[in-house]
């Protein structure tokens, strides 16, 4: 396992003030999986842009709807597969309102890394990503 330099998970918890946005749960799953000790990253392909920018961005290569957590750890138990790729939501109740839901473009990322032997999944929240994770086996030893 590789060290985790984040510290524990959750840092200081999910408060209220901090558990209704989008936001609050890819850090709170970014210090679970930091706390493992996978290789994975984030995608950050969300946010506001000028278009000077989001053509700057696309000439180099940022495609749409690119999973938001990229996992390249292979879970325990399934050799042919090369990574885990979450699409992470806003869980229902968030702001008072519906779960989010996945674009068009983000459905068809989900389903061409599957179609290369890449487990996938859109999780409303960081608590349903991790109960995910964990039931592949990827779970903190401690």
């Amino acid at each position: 396992m590789r060290p985790n330099k984040r510290g524990p998970w959750p840092r200081g918890g999910m408060t209220s003030s901090r558990a209704d946005t989008e936001d609050a749960h890819q850090r709170a799953l970014a210090d679970y999986l930091d706390l493992i000790g996978v290789l994975w990253c984030h995608v950050p392909n969300g946010g506001a842009r000028n278009a000077a920018e989001g053509g700057k961005l696309k000439a180099q290569g940022v495609k749409t709807g690119v999973p938001d957590v990229l996992i390249f750890d292979v879970p325990p138990g399934c050799p042919r597969v090369h990574g885990i790729a979450i699409e992470l939501k806003r869980p229902k109740g968030a702001h008072g309102g519906r779960a989010g839901k996945p674009t068009d473009a983000q459905l068809r990322w989900l389903e061409d890394l599957s179609n290369h032997h890449w487990l996938t999944r859109v999780c409303c929240g960081s608590a349903e990503a991790i109960d995910w994770l964990c039931s592949l086996g990827l779970r903190s030893e401690s």
